[in-house]
């Protein structure tokens, strides 16, 4: 409702149409946007519920599930499924080997599943440059940790929007990758 009497406000039916195109494309873009991280978490949790039941790791589903919804919190998320691991490993098993390579497993599927699966998936999913995305992921997860992170790539798909929209910005979107017009 606000944002329908922000665009009734609007003066001319030009601008209540380009208005209500740019808040649905944010809408659009978002909603891909959590729709693909779904289903990389997903297969993230598949394939360390796969690699627990190869290692013969108690529970492996609980790990495989605790590691698809763990990482919808960006670093922190990870780093606790890991150090969980490592600590049942510990308790499991008493070959140095089969208590390292649980947490070693996961850290290095993790660690390829953020540093290079979600970004370039997210950016072509999105049509976002890749690159801008893990900018993105960085810079704002520096500057307010992990509401930043989280927020970062939806921050990037609205602004790839409203810069397609704006006429005096329109230039400077494909910077954000994809078609010009999206």
């Amino acid at each position: 409702r606000l944002m329908e009497s922000i665009a009734a406000a609007l003066s001319d039916e030009e601008q209540r149409t380009r208005f209500r195109n740019t808040l649905h494309g944010i809408a659009v873009n978002i909603g891909n946007y959590y729709q693909t991280v779904g289903i990389i978490n997903v297969c993230l949790g598949v394939t360390t519920w796969g690699l627990m039941t190869l290692l013969e790791m108690p529970a492996p589903v609980l790990w495989g599930v605790m590691a698809a919804v763990m990482n919808f919190i960006p670093y922190i998320g990870p780093l606790i499924t890991t150090v969980t691991i490592g600590a049942v490993s510990l308790v499991s098993f008493y070959d140095w080997t089969a208590i390292l390579l649980p947490p070693l497993l996961h850290f290095t599927v993790n660690a390829i599943e953020g540093q290079v699966i979600t970004p370039v998936v997210v950016g072509r999913r999105l049509t976002l440059n890749p690159l801008l995305v893990l900018v993105f992921i960085l810079f704002w997860g520096w500057l307010w940790g992990l509401v930043g992170a989280l927020l970062a790539v939806p921050i990037l798909a609205a602004l790839k929007v409203i810069f397609g929209e704006v006429e005096g910005l329109r230039r400077w979107q494909p910077i954000f990758g994809g078609d010009p017009k999206t």
